[in-house]
């Protein structure tokens, strides 16, 4: 009976043996199986991997994943104005207004000032619309007076339209080339016995003459865009003036008539300040 129980204990302290031999052999597996440095690799390509799929779900990661004006922020399309930074309200807009009003006050020293309108009907592409006021310039005056010694009408004026293409660019200012037309009209009177104290209508030479014209004109230019919606274009505006009509009636001569019709070279400096909405 005592042996029996001796070879008992002996079985377990055998099995005892046999289990922490097991353990070893087990853990010494795993070791051989995974060593630290591919454990530490694998935790890397786990975080590589969350941060990818962290990316992906992300709306945008730069400006130009976003639609229309909208700017990326951490992740997200906003509004430039909504995005609470200082980054989105300083951020000079890439994109043209949908409208915009100018006005050229140097045209006063040449042909009149102009007042125009532009709208949008494309991304590149705006048509104009705009006034100038003739009668307010300086080289077109003395040149329907002669030098001041005839009288010009304050109704002369004329209004044109036409279209401008903006060239694509990465940055906020644009190069411009513009094709317009316009149609204008004026009145003069005067005597041809120039009287420099006052208009003697009663005068045998006195006469009156109406001018109508056609105008064609080129326009190349380069805008700034200052801020958020503010303007300035620099450019020029040159072609022709095609008369339509140019008469001037004797009318102390039995309603004399003289055709002084012809053309003539348009130019002028384009500085004109303005403002773009519908942003």
């Amino acid at each position: 009976m005592t042996k029996v129980k001796r070879s008992r204990k002996r079985t377990r302290n055998s099995k005892a043996a046999s289990g922490g031999q097991n353990e070893r052999a087990g853990h010494d597996h795993l070791t051989a199986v995974m060593p630290r440095g591919d454990a530490m690799k694998a935790i890397i390509s786990a975080a590589v991997l969350i941060a990818m799929a962290s990316a992906a779900s992300a709306q945008c990661t730069k400006d130009t994943d976003c639609k229309g004006d909208r700017i990326c922020i951490e992740g997200t399309c906003v509004a430039p104005e909504e995005s609470g930074t200082a980054e989105g309200a300083s951020r000079p807009r890439m994109d043209m207004g949908k409208a915009a009003i100018y006005l050229n006050p140097l045209g006063a020293l040449q042909f009149g000032p102009i007042v125009g309108f532009e709208i949008g009907v494309g991304a590149n592409v705006f048509l104009d619309l705009h006034w100038r006021y003739a009668a307010a310039s300086l080289i077109y005056s003395l040149i329907l007076t002669e030098g001041y010694e005839h009288y010009m009408s304050m109704g002369s004026m004329a209004v044109g339209g036409g279209a401008r293409y903006f060239f694509p660019s990465s940055i906020p200012h644009r190069i411009y080339f513009g094709f317009m037309g316009e149609f204008g009209w004026g009145a003069t009177w005067g005597e041809d016995s120039y009287d420099a104290d006052e208009y003697d209508a009663s005068s045998p030479d006195a006469w009156e003459g109406e001018e109508r014209q056609i105008v064609l004109i080129a326009n190349p230019g380069f805008r700034w865009r200052l801020g958020r919606s503010l303007f300035l274009n620099l450019g020029l505006y040159a072609g022709a003036a095609i008369d339509v009509k140019d008469e001037i009636v004797y009318i102390n001569q039995n309603n004399t008539t003289e055709d002084y019709r012809g053309a003539m070279f348009f130019g002028m400096i384009e500085f004109a300040l303005g403002w773009e909405f519908g942003l």
